[in-house]
């Protein structure tokens, strides 16, 4: 984080179970007290002292991770908060330190501290900052070299709270939590105000951009111009495909409608156009997919034959068999202007938004390009007008991914496999 603040620092630690009659440790087994019913003393015996002291010495080395962990989050400022009673009692004691070698304070010093403070303290009076806890100790030691050659650099106040004002103090600090709770100044305008306001009031320039997304495949944007808004249309990209169902359930229910148009793809794709393409010679084309297992035999059962016999023996079918060349199931990927996927973003032409997507067949004529996109619904003729429209932003962008990238495009069509009719855009 920029800026960390660490409070809390003079708070003692919590020895409270050490004071048990009897203690425990998980490795140790048990400590108890001796008791001298005689005299009515007890006394601890040598297993609790020992227990004592290795929870006490766990106790510490956790304390120790905690105020690491603290220390360590901050990546520009780190600011440390701690209070203590007769602040320079504590200071003189810390001094003590200042007189001591080495890089690590000695391990009476660590092992007898009873808050952070008291390992904060040693460790900034041997540093070249340290000078106000060692006046607030009335001491000023020879500092040790090798503890003053330190790259860290410190800034020490000191807000010592006269006796008797304590409460002064508290009632100060509650008014003005009062006053920042009602939302209301708790002071004048200081030098850093200006500062600190446009800090806190800044906003990120470029809030549009985070409600969208920036890769999109083109069936998304047809769902889009269909009827989602633009934060809906954002999250689109971030869902994962349905899994398939299990395959009892596919015996069971035969393929979906989505399933039987991913297997007419993979046929369209696959078949040999240089073969004969009637209806006997697209079911042994099939019927060699299954032998080679590019399809299970219910998928072979669920094509309509007739239909893709019936498109290559229409006009487009014809086009495509006399093509000079023929691209199915071809992958590109585009960057487009934002404005285009997201007119009503109010974004500049200079955001760009990755569009990828799958061409169903690209058919080469010499004088320029046919583009042919399958659907393999089913729809009744009259509907067909309609249906296509749907696509005509598709159908655009799948135009401009091949004019930016291989050539001209004369003519866009949709072809309907059910009822066996196309569309031209």
């Amino acid at each position: 984080f920029p800026v960390v603040f660490v409070a809390g620092l003079g708070k003692k630690f919590n020895f409270k179970d050490l004071s048990q009659p009897v203690l425990f440790h998980k490795d140790l087994g048990a400590g108890p007290e001796l008791v001298d019913y005689a005299s009515r003393v007890t006394y601890p015996t040598a297993a609790k002292l020992a227990l004592k002291h290795r929870l006490k010495m766990e106790v510490l080395a956790e304390e120790m991770r905690i105020l690491y962990v603290a220390m360590t989050r901050a990546r520009e400022k780190l600011i440390l908060v701690g209070s203590a009673r007769n602040l320079p009692a504590c200071a003189g004691r810390w001094c003590g330190a200042a007189e001591t070698s080495g890089q690590a304070l000695p391990d009476g010093i660590l092992a007898g501290a009873t808050s952070f403070l008291d390992w904060l303290g040693p460790a900034l009076v041997r540093h070249r900052d340290g000078a106000e806890i060692r006046k607030l100790g009335l001491v000023e030691p020879a500092l040790p070299g090798t503890a003053t050659d330190r790259r860290s650099a410190w800034k020490i106040f000191i807000n010592r709270v006269p006796a008797g004002s304590s409460g002064a103090v508290e009632q100060s600090a509650a008014e003005r939590f009062s006053l920042v709770r009602r939302m209301e100044p708790a002071g004048p305008a200081g030098e850093f105000y200006a500062i600190v306001k446009s800090r806190l009031e800044w906003s990120y320039p470029f809030a549009a951009a985070t409600v969208r997304a920036a890769k999109v495949s083109v069936t998304e944007i047809k769902r889009k111009f269909e009827v989602l808004s633009q934060e809906e249309a954002a999250i689109l990209s971030f869902q994962t495909a349905m899994v398939s169902r299990p395959d009892f359930l596919q015996r069971e229910r035969g393929l979906t409608a989505a399933e039987k148009g991913t297997v007419l793809h993979l046929v369209m794709q696959n078949l040999n156009l240089k073969q004969k393409l009637d209806v006997p010679g697209i079911r042994e084309q099939i019927a060699g997919m299954v032998e080679s297992d590019l399809l299970t035999p219910e998928q072979a059962l669920s094509l309509s034959v007739e239909a893709i016999a019936a498109f290559f023996d229409g006009n487009l079918g014809r086009r495509v068999l006399a093509a000079r060349e023929v691209l199915r199931e071809l992958p590109f990927t585009m960057a487009v202007p934002a404005e285009e996927i997201y007119p009503d973003s109010g974004e500049s032409g200079a955001e760009t938004v990755i569009v990828q997507g799958v061409l169903d067949c690209l058919v080469d004529e010499g004088d320029g390009y046919l583009l042919l996109d399958y659907k393999t619904g089913k729809i009744k003729p009259e509907l067909i007008d309609m249906e296509a429209a749907k696509y005509r932003t598709q159908l655009n962008l799948y135009a401009g991914a091949v004019e930016s990238i291989l050539g001209k495009v004369k003519e866009k069509w949709l072809h309907f496999f059910e009822p066996g009719l196309s569309k031209k855009f």
